[in-house]
């Protein structure tokens, strides 16, 4: 039990710790979101007190640059009032004039620049009383100029002069001071900025750092987390292929000898018998197909666990299907004494539409279980049937009734599971079993619309029941009687080659078709198969998939590979495995058909004929064309294609290249290059035998070992050529 649950249990573990960690990394996506929101608007906080630093530094610099302006008019404005009482004093009146007139001009120039500035702004009222002192120093100036340098009005000139300049210094003072707390202010709302800049950055660079810890501890928390997964997944994924290896192993060695087994009961009953030899063979026959039904199923439990079974949609007898149930459990029932019977409803139809196998599966399971489980009494099957007009189905109650030990109702609950088995003390000791039958059943009742059911009362026997809706067909006709005719091979194959390591398998198959005159050739070693392949000839390859020294895949594949027409031979893989991935690999190899072990004569015969006759006209053609012995075909077509002298040249130049491969004197290297050469050029005029030695030859210099065996082949092959040579150039005129 824990071999075929542990794939199960590991993949709810590998599903829990998924669904752990995708919550844990949700949590955590959550909260460092949050984080990086956060951080966000501290950045943002951050740009902003950046903008309104840089902003403030900028009106700070342009307002002291325009003080620092309005200081360089005012020093100007100041050297315009040098100078006047010796200009009065020394110059004639109307120089003196015109001298005033300039300066006059030049000290408005000056304040009128200084207040565009903008520095007037700042102190508006020394601007307003500098602006009246230069007015009153120009007309003292002229008053003296006029009264011819009077003492009184020089006097008055010099007293002027100072109270000009002393108004322009109070004028420079106070642009100073504005100057100095200009700075004063913007330092101290620089470094109030500048706190508060470096406070949203650390807090930005505390949230991002926080983040990005978190992140990479997670990082490696997931790493962690996903390596054990990773593991538990791998281990799952173990289990699974170790059970797939397991049941592909346990069936092929069981269907390899119940393919015997059915194979030569079939040709027994084809023998002359008496009608009691008949009886026993037949019966023979009927265990073995059920047994193959039965591995068949056993394989098919996972599929019938996920919804994925095929069921069959085919016409059968009701009536023969519960006869033939009866027949096979009615030796066992004798054994044990006990009293078997059948119970079949008058009205049922004689054919209906569904999967006869599924359902004789179930039907043997049930009675088989009743008959381990009665030590005396009886057993029953009982089937009624009811009609449904209106839809043309029939509505089946099929029971299995038995008079034995009974199942307790703790029991019951559980008698559906995989490998359950009932705890009585009679039933473990003398009736134990793998658990599976009752599992297989109820998924196969499922499968096809109904629900098994039981009822059981301990020591008063058991009743096992199920319903099953199935449409009728013509209840007047009969079912198709196949008579198998191996007479069809005759006229599609002379010969087949049978590659498989088993000696039951090769004598079957022998003997299928020594009687209708087919020569099998059995190579039980696969790594002498492609040898055989051009030595025999054959019409048809029967493949195994499963050889110890080779698989049938890796066969298949090098087959094709083979230079035509080797590599169009049709091949028919077969083998025990029922796995689709398997068979899938088989057919993309180049197999041409598959073929299920255990198969009867039948399938065999149907297999071969469906391969040569998807072959056609072409194969056909090939395989007269390899009995002729030698063809011309690709020489002719080249002739006709790039005209004789060139193919006598090409000729020409094949046969000095093989001439010159019997001197012994090339490297190893020059040989792999010598026998490429050929592979191409041979080929090309239809020296299949001469192109597949040289494949060979090539293939075994490239893999550097033993080559003595391909080289005398080569050899062989290149000498057949060059004796053909007057053929050759006799073929092309």
């Amino acid at each position: 039990m824990p071999f075929f649950s542990s794939e199960q249990k590991k993949t709810e573990e590998g599903d829990a710790a998924e669904a752990s960690i995708a919550g844990a990394l949700n949590g955590k996506l959550r909260s460092s979101m949050i984080k990086l929101c956060f951080a966000g608007l501290l950045a943002a906080a951050s740009v902003f007190q950046i903008l309104s630093l840089v902003q403030a530094v900028a009106d700070g610099t342009q307002r002291v640059a325009k003080i620092s302006q309005g200081l360089d008019v005012l020093s100007d404005v100041e050297a315009q009032s040098d100078g006047l009482e010796a200009l009065i004093l020394n110059a004639a009146p109307r120089h003196a004039l015109a001298d005033l007139a300039e300066r006059e001009d030049a000290i408005a120039n000056h304040l009128r620049l200084f207040q565009r500035s903008g520095a007037a702004d700042l102190a508006p009222e020394h601007y307003t009383a500098l602006r009246a002192q230069s007015e009153v120093l120009i007309d003292l100036a002229r008053t003296a100029v006029f009264s011819a340098a009077a003492p009184e009005d020089l006097e008055a000139l010099r007293e002027g002069t100072v109270q000009f300049r002393q108004q322009v210094h109070l004028l420079q003072d106070s642009q100073s001071a504005l100057t100095q707390a200009g700075f004063g202010g913007l330092a101290a709302e620089t470094r109030s900025k500048v706190f508060l800049l470096i406070l949203f950055l650390a807090g930005t660079l505390f949230l991002l750092s926080t983040v990005l810890i978190t992140g990479f501890r997670e990082m490696a928390r997931r790493h962690e987390i996903e390596r054990e997964l990773m593991q538990a997944m791998a281990e799952v994924d173990e289990a699974s292929k170790a059970k797939s290896r397991f049941l592909s192993t346990i069936t092929h060695e069981i269907r390899t000898p119940l393919n015997a087994i059915l194979g030569f009961s079939e040709l027994l009953g084809r023998e002359p018998l008496s009608p009691d030899q008949k009886q026993q063979v037949s019966r023979l026959n009927s265990a073995g197909r059920t047994l193959s039904r039965i591995v068949d199923d056993v394989l098919d439990l996972s599929r019938i666990e996920e919804g994925g079974l095929e069921l069959r949609d085919e016409d059968f007898s009701p009536n023969e299907l519960f006869r033939e149930a009866i027949d096979l459990v009615s030796v066992h029932s004798q054994t044990k004494g006990l009293i078997l019977s059948s119970e079949i409803s008058a009205n049922m139809p004689r054919l209906l539409r569904g999967d006869p196998l599924r359902l004789s599966q179930v039907l043997l399971n049930l009675l088989n279980n009743a008959i381990k489980f009665t030590e005396e009494g009886s057993v029953t099957l009982r089937v009624s049937s009811r009609i449904e007009d209106d839809t043309q189905e029939a509505k089946l109650r099929i029971e299995v009734q038995d008079s034995g030990i009974g199942i307790a109702p703790e029991d019951q609950e559980r008698l559906f599971d995989r490998f359950a088995q009932i705890e009585e003390g009679m039933a473990l000791q003398n009736n134990g079993g793998s658990g599976l039958g009752l599992a297989i059943s109820q998924g196969l009742v499922r499968s096809m619309g109904g629900d098994l059911q039981v009822h059981s009362t301990p020591e008063e026997g058991a009743t096992f029941w199920f319903y099953l809706t199935l449409p009728i067909v013509d209840g007047r006709s009969e079912l198709p009687v196949e008579v198998p005719e191996l007479s069809v091979l005759n006229a599609a194959a002379e010969r087949v080659m049978l590659v498989d390591d088993s000696a039951d398998t090769g004598d079957l198959i022998r003997r299928i078709m020594k009687r209708e005159g087919i020569h099998v050739e059995v190579v039980t070693n696969p790594l002498d198969a492609l040898n055989q392949v051009t030595d025999y000839d054959p019409d048809v390859i029967l493949c195994d998939m499963q050889m110890p020294e080779l698989s049938g895949v890796e066969l298949t594949r090098r087959i094709r590979a083979l230079p035509a027409p080797y590599c169009d031979v049709p091949v028919i893989a077969f083998s025990a495995t029922s796995f689709s991935d398997e068979i899938e690999q088989m057919m993309l190899a180049g197999a041409n058909a598959f073929l299920a072990k255990p198969f009867q004569i039948n399938d065999l015969v149907a297999a071969i004929s469906g391969v040569l006759a998807d072959a056609g006209e072409r194969y056909s053609a090939r395989v007269a064309e390899k009995r002729d012995g030698h063809s011309f075909h690709e020489l002719e077509e080249m002739v006709q294609l790039m005209g004789k002298s060139w193919v006598l040249k090409f000729i020409t130049r094949l046969s000095d290249r093989l001439e010159a491969s019997f001197k012994g004197s090339q490297s190893r290297s020059e040989r792999m290059a010598m026998a490429h050469r050929v592979v191409a050029e041979a080929g090309q005029i239809g020296e299949k035998d001469l192109a597949l030695a040289a494949t060979s030859l090539e293939q075994a210099l490239r893999e550097g070992g033993d080559t003595s065996k391909q080289e005398a082949r080569f050899r062989n092959e290149a000498r057949a050529f060059l004796s053909r040579l007057p053929l050759f150039t006799l073929r092309i005129g």
